[in-house]
């Protein structure tokens, strides 16, 4: 009879369809009376000679960069030049003033009331995104745990090419209404849009990595997100200087369509054995998720650890629970033992990640509106600042993550919960890092100070990969899409409030202290870094109290 003991670890940490796997799962199939027949799917494809890697998942999140990145840049002066031309939409018009159809020549275009006007726009635009990207990503990023990430990855890539065919719409048919635009962005949201993306990647390199390098792993993820934006914004701006700003949407659908090939062709990153468990898991799942946590503190080998010198037993679920428990409990699976210390914690740094994200994209949908109307900034310096932005954050994550990570202390990279006490001050260094570039913007007396934000902020941008690596280490592997993908709902959550909220405040105050959006920004990010304080402390005083 196998040792439940040395399953569990192996379910824990056994990379899935790395060279050894063919053996792998057909001792597992054997065990559990499986033909060889119903595991074929787990052998790569004559198209892919690669069994599935964390890299595979690279190009993914690359070419989608590489279609949001000139789309960022790009919009708001679509935007100008559709206002321009056709007229404020009502919605958004200042009604103390009289207004008029305006040709694209007029200098009432470079005025603040476009400005507010465009910021607005593009702010209720996001947010009707979010608003359907809230809804709709978990429930993909939880299926991907049951129908697999490449189909789910598909939906996404699918509903992306539809969606950026819109605004090529609006633009050569002068009679439709511009609020068309956000048509595409609700087929997006409802497909999940980049949130979802950003957590099926995750969730694929974890299904190929084990717990301890997920760190490094996810920093590259984000990597190959940020290198699509750097290096699609550099292209977006040449294009757009040689051959015009509404070349540049003909290339997204074209970037996505390509991603939708490329999708087709990588093989999956969960076993048909791991499917099917996953499938099964679904019925029972407080049931089943319990014992596995009951079952994984037996991982954690050591002097204190009393449950590998004695029978497992039934996990059990507390008579008593406070009603924020059981809120927790129906939001995100519970914490693994021995690893992050807190009772609460994988909630706290999921709202941790609510704020500064909020902070994040509310800065950045309106630093582009702000220099395009501070600075008089075109569509290709714009352009080049996310390029950037981008590439700095490639260098971050790809170079600098790496070395810190070897800065670790020698036990951090065998004991789970030193290595997460580590991430831990990573994630808050930051967090910190992302407040400075928030002043650097407030304070810029010319816009090339967004260029040194940018460098700061690829800095701080260690936060995102250091936070997914927590949280990976504290759940149990089949748990993964599920947290990730409420991860991923939580940050939606703040891209449904940031792009409206920071454009009501860039407009209120856009005569009188333009900048003062981003001294909030700063503000809620301090708040963001005080919660994931609290976390560290509670982790390390969890620490205490095992040694």
């Amino acid at each position: 009879m196998d040792d439940p003991v040395a399953v569990a670890h192996a379910q824990e940490s056994t990379p899935l369809l790395r060279g050894d796997i063919n053996t792998a799962t057909n001792n597992n199939d054997r065990r559990q009376g499986a033909s060889h027949d119903d595991d074929d799917d787990d052998t790569p494809n004559w198209y892919w000679p690669w069994p599935a890697a964390y890299w595979a998942a690279i190009p993914v999140i690359f070419l989608a960069g590489l279609a949001v990145g000139p789309a960022m840049a790009m919009t708001p002066p679509l935007v100008k030049f559709l206002f321009c031309e056709r007229g404020i939409p009502d919605l958004f018009k200042d009604k103390n003033k009289d207004h008029l159809l305006l040709s694209s020549g007029e200098k009432d275009c470079d005025s603040s009331e476009y400005s507010a006007a465009i910021a607005k726009f593009i702010g209720v635009f996001a947010s009707f995104t979010s608003v359907l990207v809230t809804l709709t990503v978990r429930y993909w990023s939880s299926l991907s745990d049951r129908i697999g990430r490449k189909k789910t990855m598909l939906v996404w890539a699918v509903g992306s090419t539809v969606a950026h065919t819109f605004p090529l719409m609006v633009y050569y048919n002068k009679g439709m209404s511009l609020y068309v635009i956000w048509v595409g962005g609700m087929i997006e949201g409802s497909a999940g849009s980049i949130l979802c993306l950003i957590a099926l990647v995750h969730s694929y390199a974890a299904d190929v990595s084990s717990p301890e390098k997920r760190t490094v792993v996810f920093g590259r993820m984000i990597a190959g997100w940020y290198a699509g934006l750097g290096v699609g914004s550099a292209v977006g701006g040449v294009v757009a200087k040689k051959f015009g700003m509404i070349t540049v949407f003909w290339m997204l659908p074209i970037i996505t369509f390509i991603d939708v090939l490329y999708v087709l062709m990588i093989p999956e990153s969960l076993t048909a054995a791991k499917l099917a468990g996953n499938n099964q898991s679904t019925m029972t799942n407080s049931q089943s998720q319990a014992t596995l946590i009951d079952i994984d503190s037996s991982n954690s080998r050591g002097p204190n650890n009393k449950s590998s010198l004695h029978p497992i037993k039934p996990a059990t679920t507390p008579h008593h629970q406070t009603w924020v428990d059981r809120v927790i409990r129906s939001c995100v699976p519970e914490q693994l033992p021995h690893r992050l210390g807190g009772k609460h914690s994988i909630i706290l740094l999921m709202i941790t990640c609510f704020f500064t994200l909020m902070s994040v994209m509310g800065a950045m949908y309106q630093s582009q509106v702000y220099l395009l109307y501070m600075f008089k900034w075109t569509g290709p310096e714009l352009s080049y600042v996310g390029a950037i932005q981008g590439l700095s954050r490639l260098v971050s994550l790809t170079v600098l993550l790496p070395l810190i990570k070897k800065l670790a202390p020698s036990r951090a990279k065998t004991n789970p919960a030193l290595g997460i006490k580590f991430d831990l001050k990573v994630m808050i260094m930051g967090l910190w890092l992302e407040a400075v570039t928030m002043l650097i913007y407030a304070v810029a007396p010319i816009g090339e100070y967004f260029y040194v934000g940018g460098v700061t902020g690829a800095i701080g941008s260690l936060f995102f990969p250091a936070t997914r690596g927590i949280l990976s280490q504290s759940v149990a592997p089949e748990m993964l899409g599920k947290t990730l993908g409420t991860l991923a709902t939580f940050e939606s959550l703040a891209a449904v409030i940031a792009p409206s909220l920071y454009a009501w405040i860039y407009a209120l105050t856009l005569e009188t202290y333009p900048s003062l959006v981003f001294y909030v920004a700063a503000g809620v990010i301090m708040l963001a870094s005080g919660l994931a304080i609290s976390v560290a402390v509670a982790h390390r005083n969890e620490m205490k109290r095992r040694a």
